[in-house]
């Protein structure tokens, strides 16, 4: 509330914020519990770790790449001010639009990924199941890889402002390349830590 000078703040602490609230996000968290639900009737650890590592590590470098490629866009425009009230109007449109969808989901009793629709939802699982009974273990891996970023992509639907938000803040202080590539490893790690917890919990437990 009020004004704030984003030169001041500490950056650190905002990747770690954005990247916690980013990461709540049920488009990957249900398809990771799918495939750990799918995996535990074949008491297949190695196969667990191979295909939920797969999963995660696709997850967080998808990402990774993302957000590198728009801090390297917001850099270029970032000193045009227009284009800052623009991304500030993104986010909070953005914000209000994420409540709007808590607010109809809470009256509805509803809870999943708005952006996929039933016949949607039916195709991940089909495709899920097929990479799980798959006896290759390199091609499930493979395949796993390409159901990651088919999900990443279906969530950047969900969560498209947060990381647009976090890459015009590093533009805005202009902490260079190395500082671009910290923070946004910080901020990586943060989105992929529930992620990380579920599967840690799921393995351990197996």
């Amino acid at each position: 509330i009020g004004t704030v000078d984003i030169g001041q703040v500490s950056l650190f602490f905002i990747a770690m914020i954005l990247g916690i609230v980013d990461g709540f996000n049920p488009c990957a968290m249900w398809i990771l519990l799918l495939l750990i639900t799918l995996v535990l009737p074949s008491k297949n650890k190695k196969k667990m770790w191979v295909l939920g590592g797969a999963f995660l590590l696709t997850s967080a470098v998808f990402y990774f790449m993302l957000m590198m490629a728009w801090i390297k866009t917001v850099t270029l425009l970032s000193a045009v001010s227009v284009f800052q009230i623009i991304v500030g109007v993104f986010a909070m449109l953005a914000g209000g639009f994420q409540l709007h969808q808590f607010i109809k989901a809470m009256k509805k009793k509803d809870v999943g990924c708005e952006v996929t629709n039933v016949e949607q939802r039916k195709s991940l699982t089909k495709t899920a199941m097929a990479i799980i009974q798959q006896n290759n273990l390199l091609l499930a891996s493979l395949m796993m890889v390409g159901l990651a970023l088919i999900v990443n992509f279906i969530e950047l639907a969900c969560s498209a402002g947060l990381p647009v938000l976090f890459s015009q803040i590093l533009a805005i202080n202009q902490v260079g390349d190395l500082g671009s590539v910290f923070y946004i490893l910080i901020y990586v790690f943060f989105f992929m830590l529930d992620d990380l917890v579920v599967f840690a919990i799921a393995v351990t437990s197996f």
